[in-house]
């Protein structure tokens, strides 16, 4: 059941991205948070079936939540405020600039490293079938939203997009794109 529900929050998020490029409908942009709840409630769902097969006294229980500490702190922090509010969910208008400093000096799309790393880290805590398997999923299917985003929504969206492909790593850090990143939480571009 989780999985399902997983796969429908990344459906959800295709039409959302698509409404932003084609469509322009309002009462479609309810999707993103729709789509965010629907991975939500598919990992609570898949966490709570493999609650009972637990074993807390394992390091890799242990290993597992230290990582998934980091990677949700990471994932939340990236997602909701590492770009300014007012910039990411007030000002949505035709010739938005990308927002390149803090984690999006790091990676066009560095989400998906967290995301990843909270998900690799629920497969250590609940090392299940149905938990690998979730993962395996979103994770895939985040990689795909993510290329839609790089190849054809944001540079619709985005007028110096090219600019910003050009010089920062699609999603794995260069040295380069980590000092730049260092320099941006200092204060410093």
């Amino acid at each position: 059941m989780g999985l399902i529900i997983g796969i429908i929050g990344f459906f959800l998020l295709f039409i959302y991205e698509a409404n932003q490029i084609l469509w322009h409908k309002s009462f479609l942009k309810v999707f993103f948070t729709s789509g965010l709840l629907c991975i939500v409630t598919a990992t609570v769902i898949t966490v709570l079936d493999g609650w009972i097969g637990i074993n807390a006294i394992s390091s890799s229980f242990w290993v597992g939540l230290f990582c998934l500490t980091i990677f949700l702190v990471l994932l939340i922090y990236t997602l909701f405020f590492s770009i300014p509010f007012k910039v990411s969910y007030i000002e949505q208008f035709q010739s938005r600039r990308v927002y390149t400093q803090r984690m999006y000096a790091l990676s066009r799309h560095p989400g998906v490293l967290w995301f990843i790393g909270v998900y690799g880290s629920l497969v250590l805590i609940f090392p299940t079938q149905s938990m690998i398997l979730l993962a395996l999923v979103q994770i895939t299917l985040n990689f795909v939203y993510v290329i839609i985003q790089d190849v054809w929504s944001f540079p619709k969206l985005f007028i110096d997009y090219g600019q910003y492909k050009k010089k920062t790593p699609f999603l794995f850090p260069s040295i380069k794109s980590i000092l730049i990143t260092i320099q941006s939480f200092k204060g410093r571009k």
